[in-house]
C-alpha cells in the first residue's frame, strides 16, 4: 500500500530509505513524525479513489491483506465512485494482526469511521475479505447504523475442508499454502518442487527466491509479515461461523471458472447444487451473479470490466463508460 499512502516520488524514497535503513537519518525523521503527528492507532484504510460525488465504497482486501490487486477494480469504476480499500493490519507495521473475524471487523470499522462517521455504509469484500465485510455489516448494524449494500465476491460461508485444521498447520505447510495464493497472485507457475520447503533450511527463503524469479519482488521483512498476516486471517477465518444477518440487500458475485483456488471453493458440482454457497439461509435477500475469469483474473483486465460493471448495477443501477 505504500504506492498510496506515498504517492509522490520523493515521499516513496524516503520511506523505502527508512525500512532499508532504519538507522539513517530519514528513518530517525519519520519515526519523529511518527510520534507527534500520527496517531497511535494504525489505520487499514488505503484510499485508492477517494474522489468523486457517489457515497463511498468500502472494500476488504483478500486473505492475503494487501490491497494492490484492487487497483483495476477501482479504475473500471465510475470516475465519481469513491473507492477505499481495507488491507490487513500488520502489512506495513510492526503490528501483530488480529487472528479472529469479530476483532479484525472491529479494527476496520474504527478506521472506516474516521473517513464517514456515519451510514449509510456500502461494504464489500474480495475471498476471505467478504467474510469481514459480512461481520462489519454485524457489527455496525448492532451499533444502530445502517448498511445500505454488501457485496460478496467469490467466497463461500462453509470453512472448506482443507481449512478446518488450520490451528495445527505447520509452518511449512502454512508457506505451502501461502505460495499457492502467489501463485494465483502472479498468474504463472512459481518454480518450486513439492520438496522444497520441506527440505529446506529457510523456507521462507525459497518462496522468495520463487517469487522473485516471476517478477514479484519482496524483501525478507516484508514476506515475514506477509506471512504473519496469512496465518492470522486463515486462521480468523477457520473459526468464523457467520451469524443471520437480516435487513441488508446482499450480493454475491461468483467467477465463472471454478477450480483456480483449488479445495478452499466449492467445485462445478457443489456450486450446481447450491448456487448461493450456503449465503443464502442467512440473509433476507441475496442475488447472485456471475462474471469473466477465475478466482485471480475476475480482478484483472479486461476481466474486471465486467466486474465493475455488475458493481455499478448492484450499487447505482446505472452502465459505466466503455473502455
Amino acid at each position: 500500500t505504500l504506492v498510496f499512502d506515498y504517492p509522490t516520488i520523493t515521499e516513496m524514497v524516503e520511506r523505502v530509505m527508512a525500512l532499508l535503513f532504519p538507522d539513517t537519518e530519514a528513518a530517525a525523521s519519520e519515526s519523529s513524525s511518527n510520534q507527534s503527528d500520527r496517531p497511535a492507532f494504525a489505520s487499514t484504510i488505503v484510499p485508492i479513489q477517494p474522489h468523486g460525488s457517489r457515497p463511498p465504497y468500502f472494500f476488504v482486501s483478500g486473505i492475503l491483506g494487501t490491497v494492490l490487486d484492487l487497483q483495476p477494480l477501482s479504475q473500471a469504476l465510475d470516475s465519481e465512485q469513491p473507492f477505499y480499500g481495507l488491507r490487513s493490519l500488520g502489512l506495513d507495521e510492526a503490528i501483530p494482526p488480529y487472528t479472529t473475524m469479530e476483532a479484525i471487523a472491529a479494527y476496520h470499522i474504527h478506521a472506516l469511521q474516521a473517513v464517514q462517521s456515519t451510514g449509510p455504509y456500502h461494504l464489500g469484500g474480495y475471498s476471505f475479505g467478504g467474510k469481514v465485510a459480512f461481520e462489519m455489516a454485524q457489527q455496525l448494524q448492532k451499533q444502530g447504523a445502517r448498511v445500505a449494500s454488501l457485496t460478496l465476491i467469490d467466497i463461500q460461508r462453509q470453512v472448506p475442508a482443507i481449512e478446518q485444521t488450520a490451528d495445527q498447520w505447520s509452518d511449512i505447510q502454512y508457506i505451502t499454502e501461502l505460495a499457492k495464493f502467489y501463485q494465483g497472485l502472479v498468474d504463472q507457475p512459481l518454480v518450486l518442487s513439492p520438496d522444497d520447503f520441506s527440505k529446506a533450511h529457510d523456507p521462507l527463503q525459497v518462496l522468495q527466491t520463487a517469487l522473485q524469479t516471476a517478477g514479484q519482488t519482496m524483501t525478507t521483512l516484508d514476506l515475514q509479515r506477509a506471512l504473519a498476516v496469512y496465518k492470522a486471517n486463515t486462521q480468523a477465518s477457520a473459526a468464523y461461523r457467520p451469524q443471520p444477518l437480516k435487513g441488508i440487500p446482499v450480493t454475491l458475485i461468483r467467477a465463472e471458472t471454478v477450480g483456480a483456488l483449488g479445495d478452499y471453493l466449492p467445485n462445478a458440482a457443489q456450486t450446481d447444487h447450491d448456487p448461493t454457497w450456503g449465503w443464502q439461509p442467512l440473509v433476507d435477500t441475496l442475488t447472485v451473479k456471475t462474471v469473466p475469469g477465475n478466482h485471480f483474473t475476475l480482478l484483472r483486465f479486461p476481466h474486471v470490466w465486467t466486474l465493475a460493471q455488475t458493481f455499478s448495477d448492484t450499487l447505482h443501477g446505472q452502465d459505466l463508460p466503455s473502455e
